[in-house]
Formats: C-alpha cells, sequence, structure tokens
C-alpha cells in the first residue's frame, strides 16, 4: 500500500514538473517572440521614416519658400540647401546667413544631441585658419543651431558636407548667445508652431576680406498662424561684455535698414507690416515653470566657507576661486554638446548657472543632465559674469560636490 501512494504521489509531481516546465518554455517563447515582433516593428519605423523624412524636408521647403529668401544688392551668394538656406559673400570663408525653420516634426525628435555631427570639425580649413581661430580664442559652431533640426537626419548629414561653421567668441556663445537660441527654441515647444529664423553675422564697413571674427551676430524669427502672427529680430555686439538679452531685441525692419538685407520678402503687405515692425519681446520669452523653482540654500544646509546663489551676487568681481551651492533645476544642451546648469531658478529667471564643455564631459562618470537634476550639489571655480548673470565653467566631477 506505501509503495503503491509513493508510486502515486510521484507520478502526480512528475506531471506537475512537466506543467511547470512547459508552462516555462510556453512564455520563454512568448517572450522571444514579443522581442521579434517588437524589433520588427522597429525595424519598419525606421524604414517608414526613411520614405516619410525627404517628404517632410520638402514641406520646411516649401515653407521656406512662401516667406522668401534673403534679398541683398551685392554679392552675396544663396545656397538652397534640403530644408535650410546658406549664404555667403564672394570669398569668404564662412557663412554670413543661414534660414531654416523650426518645424512641427521637431516636438516629436527623441535623438540626442550627442548624436550630432561634430561642429568642430577644423580638418575643413587650412593650417593658417586653425592657428588664426585659436590666436584670437574663437570657437567654431553651427550658424543652425543643430538642437533646431535634430529630427532630420538628412539635413544634419547635409551641414556635416557644407562649411556651416562661423567662428564666435567662447563666452558670448556659451552666454548671451545660447540664450537667444535656448528662447526662440523654448517659444516653439510652448506654442508648438513653425517659426522661421534667419541668422547672420555683420561686419562693419572698414573690416577686411580676410577677418574672421564679426563685430555683430543677429537673428530675425518670424512665427505665422491663423490667430496671431508675429516677428522680432535682435542684433548683439560680438563682445565679452554684454548686457541682457532684451537690450539688444528690435524690429526686423530696423535690422534690415542696418544690414541692408530684405528678410523674408514673400510675406503680404499686411502680414509684414504686423511682424516686421513690432517689438513685443515679452511675447517671446518662454513660459516660466514656478513648480522647479527652489529656495536658496541656507547656511545650515550647505557646507561652511560657501555661498548660496543669492550670497555669491556681493562677489561678482572676485579673481578667487567659490564654492556656490544650490539646487539643480535642469540642464540644456547646446547645439554643439555643451550642458549649461541652472541652479536654483530655471531658465529664462536663472541668476546663477555653470557650463561643462563638451570636451570635458570626458572626466565625469555620469550624465550631467539626468544625474545632477533637483539635486543639491556645491560647484567650485573662478566666477564669470555675462548677459547680467553669473556663472562658472566646470571642467570635471572633483569639483561638484552632492549634497545629502
Amino acid at each position: 500500500m506505501g509503495v503503491r501512494l509513493f508510486i502515486i504521489l510521484l507520478f502526480v509531481e512528475t506531471i506537475s514538473i512537466t506543467k511547470e516546465v512547459y508552462a516555462q518554455k510556453t512564455l520563454q517563447d512568448s517572450i522571444k517572440l514579443f522581442q521579434w515582433e517588437r524589433f520588427s516593428l522597429q525595424k519598419d519605423i525606421v524604414k517608414l521614416d526613411s520614405i516619410l523624412e525627404p517628404l517632410k524636408v520638402k514641406r520646411v521647403d516649401r515653407v521656406i519658400k512662401s516667406v522668401g529668401l534673403p534679398e541683398k544688392n551685392d554679392d552675396l551668394i544663396i545656397q538652397k540647401m534640403d530644408g535650410y538656406i546658406l549664404g555667403k559673400k564672394s570669398g569668404q570663408i564662412f557663412p554670413s546667413i543661414s534660414v531654416h525653420v523650426l518645424s512641427k516634426d521637431l516636438l516629436a525628435s527623441t535623438r540626442k544631441s550627442r548624436k550630432y555631427p561634430d561642429e568642430n570639425n577644423i580638418e575643413l580649413f587650412d593650417s593658417a585658419i586653425v592657428s588664426q581661430l585659436e590666436a584670437e580664442n574663437l570657437e567654431l559652431v553651427s550658424i543652425i543651431p543643430l538642437a533646431d533640426i535634430k529630427w532630420s537626419e538628412i539635413m544634419l548629414e547635409s551641414l556635416q558636407e557644407q562649411t556651416n561653421l562661423v567662428p564666435i567668441k567662447k563666452i558670448f556663445y556659451y552666454n548671451i548667445w545660447s540664450d537667444l537660441e535656448t528662447m526662440i527654441r523654448k517659444h516653439f515647444y510652448d506654442e508648438k508652431s513653425a517659426i522661421i529664423v534667419a541668422t547672420g553675422l555683420l561686419f562693419n564697413e572698414e573690416s577686411s576680406i580676410s577677418q574672421l571674427e564679426a563685430d555683430y551676430f543677429y537673428k530675425a524669427a518670424v512665427s505665422l498662424t491663423d490667430s496671431l502672427s508675429k516677428g522680432i529680430a535682435f542684433l548683439i555686439p560680438h563682445s565679452s561684455k554684454i548686457s541682457v538679452l532684451e537690450k539688444y531685441a528690435i524690429s526686423i525692419d530696423s535690422l534690415q535698414r542696418v544690414t541692408n538685407i530684405n528678410f523674408f520678402p514673400n510675406l503680404s503687405d499686411s502680414i509684414s507690416r504686423v511682424v516686421k515692425n513690432s517689438i513685443k519681446y515679452d511675447s517671446w520669452i518662454p513660459k516660466y515653470d514656478s513648480s522647479i523653482v527652489f529656495k536658496p540654500l541656507g547656511k545650515f544646509e550647505r557646507p561652511r566657507n560657501t555661498l548660496n546663489t543669492e550670497d555669491v551676487k556681493l562677489y561678482q568681481n572676485s579673481k578667487k576661486k567659490l564654492t556656490v551651492c544650490g539646487t539643480v533645476t535642469g540642464a540644456f544642451l547646446s547645439s554643439n554638446g555643451h550642458y549649461i546648469l541652472n541652479l536654483d531658478q530655471p531658465y529664462p529667471q536663472q541668476s546663477f548657472s555653470f557650463t561643462i564643455l563638451k570636451d570635458d564631459l570626458r572626466n565625469f562618470s555620469y550624465n550631467p543632465e539626468e544625474y545632477l537634476k533637483h539635486k543639491k550639489i556645491c560647484v567650485n571655480g573662478l566666477l564669470n559674469k555675462s548677459n547680467d548673470r553669473l556663472g562658472m565653467f566646470i571642467g570635471h566631477e572633483k569639483h561638484i560636490d552632492i549634497l545629502p
């Protein structure tokens, strides 16, 4: 009786184990099937994107054509590229004007900035130009912000093949120029309507054709919708000593008179009067998210002999290294791969920020944009001031302390 019961129990256990093994195998087969179907779907999406992207780029071309190419009565040579415009004067190495569109395709893009072409590809230029750039402490950046067109592999690859780079002062680019590019891009994300942007360099009349450093940088932007059309322009001295961005806001009509360029010439007279003659700076400021504002850290919330984002204003003329503490509200990845992180206040209200240059990212074991967000930290370095805001360049993670 005992042997028979044992055999029965053994048989039941065997059946149970067999069912469990079969169930696991079925589950594994289902997971493999799901993974294969997901992989196939991703391939189909990539294939579909490759078919649709040329059509999307042609749509952008039609937008540019509808507003018209820049018109100037001199030797400006305009190149019509896929999805954008580049222009340069005869004999010049670098482009002096561009036109591009922030299109709705950007809203759905998930491509990371680090996938962009290398903007500092100085191999395009001879050694004399490279030496002059280094001597004048100029950096090469794309005249078209790559973050504005990151959705299009066609445009990114095309820009890589073109001489789209322009020389710019580092402190000018990392501060007021990045602020301007970010403001326009964030306005686009807020409004979700296309913005056409003309960007250019302006040289004084006495400047020689071989001069690399522009005297001014400018932008003209128009937003055309059924309910509201508006425009704005900025003319900014290419200098390390600059003021707040609003100071350089002008009408597109004023910029036309200074540059002798007719921007967006195909606009109807009624729309042209509206977008070219007004200066509504406040309407271009991105929406302010008060939910990510943090109070400056009190003296018991940070280490001794450190400053918060309010205290540091008293030391803005200091030539010594200082330690500033605050809470990271978020990060901005510039069009040529540099991280700009704000403390306590988000853009555009930030009073203190620090920059991690693209070449210094190798000194970080983490992604600063993701890892530092909303963390309380202290940064150590020399202060710089631009656009009435204080900041630092941080070149290594050892100069950042994360507070408990």
